[in-house]
């Protein structure tokens, strides 16, 4: 009986070992699911600021925190990568890399939460084909450029900034925004493939944008504040159309070889140094009525700018 009962302990002894085990493996695996340690580091906001290294999220943005944490791309990571909303139980604010250039990265994904990306692959990303945003992305600064398989963005709603990102991306055909942004800076540009720029929400500016790039047409369907040195030299553009426009535009739509339609349905407060230099424009509809043109139209062969009303 003895001899039994010491058999039953050691088995249960050992049944009890194996589902520890098991359950510590489970955990682990569970914990590497979610946090993909291999290729992500992280830090927190005050790490960063004790680097002395500015970082434009930081600057530009009300409430950030000190103990929040910064997901930071390894030098050497590679395929899809996930970046989670929370680790170690505090919210992950933005997205870093440590390298400004990565061959390895096939797919980025934004978990509900992440709000900014910044220096993410600045010079180069040769492998990436896939950038999934989340709800709550608010500002992309210094990344992706140079992207060169990276086929189609569309942005979330709460996108406000896009600064200095997504340039001479070779492959890049598509972007969509919606909802209000405030800035699209000195982005877009060389971006030759980009045949198809949906805007289709208000925005506050675009600057320093879009030249040189593929569009083959453009439809403003919301207000747009201002717009200055952008859609400069696009060979394939044909015509503008502009639904509402309460700001003034400079330096912009210049040496847009194939453009032959400019729409302005709710006119705007200026068009200065914009529209010059375009061989086969033919057509401006000014709605009802631009408040000031000023070196603009000029080096149209087939367009003549007509003559302001005579006053009194």
């Amino acid at each position: 009986m003895k001899k039994t009962l010491s058999i039953l302990l050691v088995f249960t002894l050992i049944l009890g070992t194996l589902f520890i085990s098991a359950c510590s493996s489970f955990d682990k695996k569970e914990k590497g699911a979610e946090v993909d340690e291999k290729n992500l580091s992280f830090s927190t906001i005050a790490d960063l600021k004790s680097s002395g290294t500015t970082y434009e999220f930081i600057e530009n943005n009300r409430g950030i925190e000190d103990d929040m944490i910064v997901c930071t791309i390894k030098k050497d990571a590679s395929g899809d990568l996930t970046v989670p909303a929370e680790y170690d139980g505090k919210e992950v604010v933005a997205l870093l890399s440590e390298d400004p250039s990565n061959a390895s990265v096939t797919s980025i994904t934004l978990d509900k939460g992440v709000s900014y990306i910044e220096n993410c692959f600045s010079e180069k990303s040769d492998a990436l084909t896939a950038l999934t945003l989340s709800d709550a992305a608010t500002g992309i600064y210094n990344s992706f450029n140079n992207a060169a398989a990276l086929a189609e963005v569309t942005f979330t709603d709460s996108i406000k900034v896009i600064d200095k990102s997504f340039n001479t991306c070779a492959a890049l055909a598509k972007i969509e925004t919606s909802g209000y942004v405030h800035d699209i800076l000195d982005s877009f540009k060389d971006d030759t493939a980009l045949a198809t720029v949906t805007i289709g929400g208000s925005i506050q500016k675009i600057e320093g944008s879009f030249d040189n790039c593929g569009v083959t047409s453009l439809v403003f369907t919301e207000n747009i504040h201002g717009m200055s040195k952008s859609f400069n030299s696009c060979p394939a553009l044909t015509s503008v159309t502009m639904d509402q426009i309460t700001g003034a535009f400079f330096t912009s739509f210049n040496k847009c070889k194939a453009l032959k339609e400019v729409t302005y349905k709710q006119g705007g407060e200026m068009i200065n140094k914009s529209y010059n230099d375009n061989d086969v424009l033919e057509k401006v509809d000014f709605g009802n009525g631009v408040g000031n043109i000023s070196g603009s139209f000029e080096n149209c062969p087939k367009y003549t700018l007509p003559e302001a009303p005579a006053e009194g």
